[in-house]
């Protein structure tokens, strides 16, 4: 690497020079902190996450931290876009509603983003924790819920506009909750060719489903999965999903004996 010849104390820097370093350094690549964020956990964060989220960057990362989530983050309409955390040393805080989403002015767009290695506390929350709604297509991996809200879900896949939202890949999502939430998992009535790999939650008892397929929800794909504990069902199916019986069976038999442990496979049409 070669050496870096930093101009001397007088000589002054034109202002467009800076703007012009200023924007390649954001475009590929953001820290919420250099946004205002302070991962302090008492200091509301939400306004410099959405700084760092709309600043064009294609990934956006999440240091260590506690983050006070007060509003709905909104993701870029950014092809690919991801945003990225250190894993459990990154929580965002659900001050009240939804903490991240997609703007879902328009229908579904298949954005192929990624949100990954991200914690997520739903202990204060009055509303989902984390909805797809408006977006389709996007990897979700490796994210961690403490708490899913009172009443509400920690993850909702689901449409918007009267259009459905297809193919999200959902793979290492773990929740564990003492809360009494409607459903780890839920894909909502626009909801179809969702994939699940790698889930694992404990409901305690007291979430009435680990995974809920609304009516109208289409085809799930459930692999390698060991949700568990739920208080009603596994996986729950509400009203019409032409779903084969043989898999009512599967949620029935859950439901009155606690048996929590699925084959490698289920395929859900």
């Amino acid at each position: 690497m070669p050496d870096t010849n930093f101009v001397d104390g007088a000589t002054v820097i034109n202002a467009d020079w800076l703007n012009d370093v200023n924007a390649a350094t954001y475009r590929h690549s953001a820290n919420v902190r250099f946004f205002g964020a302070t991962g302090n956990g008492t200091t509301d964060d939400y306004a410099a996450f959405q700084r760092a989220l709309d600043s064009g960057a294609y990934r956006v990362y999440v240091p260590p931290g506690t983050y006070k989530i007060s509003q709905k983050l909104l993701m870029p309409a950014l092809y690919g876009f991801v945003l990225e955390g250190a894993g459990t040393a990154s929580f965002l805080h659900q001050v009240s509603g939804t903490v991240l989403g997609w703007r879902t002015t328009n229908t579904p767009a298949t954005y192929q983003q990624r949100v990954c290695n991200l914690a997520f506390d739903g202990t204060n929350g009055a509303a989902d924790t984390v909805s797809t709604a408006g977006a389709g297509g996007c990897t979700l991996e490796n994210l961690y819920f403490r708490q899913t809200p009172t009443g509400y879900s920690s993850l909702v896949l689901d449409g918007s506009s009267g259009s459905y939202a297809h193919d999200h890949r959902v793979n290492g999502i773990q929740i564990y909750s003492t809360l009494a939430g409607q459903a780890g998992i839920r894909c909502g009535s626009l909801s179809s060719d969702q994939q699940i790999n790698n889930f694992i939650m404990n409901g305690t008892f007291v979430v009435k489903n680990c995974i809920q397929m609304d009516s109208g929800a289409q085809t799930l794909q459930l692999t390698n999965s060991h949700p568990y504990n739920a208080a009603e069902s596994v996986l729950r199916f509400r009203e019409s999903n032409s779903l084969p019986v043989q898999l009512s069976a599967i949620r029935q038999r859950a439901r009155s004996t606690g048996e929590h442990h699925w084959p490698a496979k289920l395929n859900l049409h």
